[in-house]
């Protein structure tokens, strides 16, 4: 195997345990070690020489590892935490530079969305080089000037780069246009050049959460967000409570049946319409009473 190669696979394998960490699973080495056909040794460098550098609280459960606190973490920071290692990793090897196109890869594929699961990711491995300047402008705040393709026309943008976000299968770069000072969604495949300049911009810490917040492409972050109320039977409150829909998730109360009440935080109905006819039926809207109305009204229609 090639050296390219062999970090690759030793990326997917840490990204791989440290996602069935978070899952609450105790692992064995041995069982690792016949699945990933390596060497027990190697698998073991993988928790001592790795995770537990990088801040993992592991302990051992008999011969297995387990996480002593898989649920404290959110989503984001949960990746944030499984990057470090698997960064931890490289830079300890020597390597980083190297596997970095490896490691973008790694995190624009390990998007884990049980509502997005039959939908086909779109494609942007050929992009990765502007992600890594996208990513730098993000991290640092510099502003971005881009060439942004609107069918067959090219426009330019100076842009305050905000996040990366897939949406529904779609990548997009958020952020504000300097030139009218509004937030907008930028098609990733659509950006045809990229520049980092030595501008920086600021934003507040409420709007930088309003963005966090979003769902889905239709969130709107200059509208005030209002509460939906959901039940869920104890299908669906298996996947809601493993992956929340959203940060602002809250689990209001538990059945003895399993199902679960959650309240989520949304700016916009359409945010939340299709999340609900997808599990249909297996969620239902209870409050605001004028969006459950809405989509029984849209339901009985398609059946007709």
């Amino acid at each position: 195997m090639s050296k390219a190669k062999d970090y690759e696979s030793t990326l997917k394998r840490l990204n791989i345990i440290i996602s069935r960490l978070y899952l609450g699973e105790a692992l064995s080495v041995t069982e690792l070690a016949k699945e990933f056909d390596v060497s027990t040794r190697t698998v073991q460098r993988y928790f001592n020489d790795y995770l537990l550098p990088s801040g993992f609280a592991l302990k051992k459960s008999g011969k297995r590892w387990i996480l002593e606190n898989p649920v404290d973490l959110s989503l984001d920071q949960r990746s944030e935490v499984a990057f470090d290692a698997i960064e931890n990793f490289a830079k300890s090897a020597g390597i980083l530079d190297k596997v970095k196109p490896y490691l973008n890869r790694l995190k624009l594929s390990s998007i884990h969305n049980p509502f997005y699961a039959k939908l086909d990711m779109e494609k942007i491995s050929e992009k990765l080089d502007e992600i890594a300047v996208i990513e730098s402008g993000i991290k640092n705040k510099n502003v971005l000037k881009i060439e942004y393709k609107i069918e067959n026309k090219r426009y330019e943008f100076s842009v305050q780069p905000l996040k990366i976000a897939n949406f529904e299968g779609y990548w997009y770069l958020l952020g504000i246009d300097c030139k009218d000072d509004y937030f907008k969604k930028f098609h990733l495949k659509s950006i045809t050049k990229i520049e980092l300049t030595e501008k920086i911009f600021e934003i507040s810490e409420d709007f930088q959460n309003r963005i966090e917040n979003a769902i889905n492409v239709w969130f709107d972050p200059y509208s005030e967000p209002f509460d939906v109320t959901l039940f869920a039977d104890s299908i669906a409150a298996k996947y809601l409570r493993r992956i929340p829909i959203s940060k602002t998730q809250v689990i209001e109360g538990v059945d003895c049946d399993g199902s679960v009440q959650i309240s989520i935080k949304v700016t916009d109905k359409m945010e939340i319409k299709n999340i609900i006819k997808y599990w249909i039926p297996h969620i239902r809207v209870l409050e605001p009473k004028w969006l459950d109305d809405e989509i029984k009204a849209e339901v009985r229609e398609f059946l007709e």
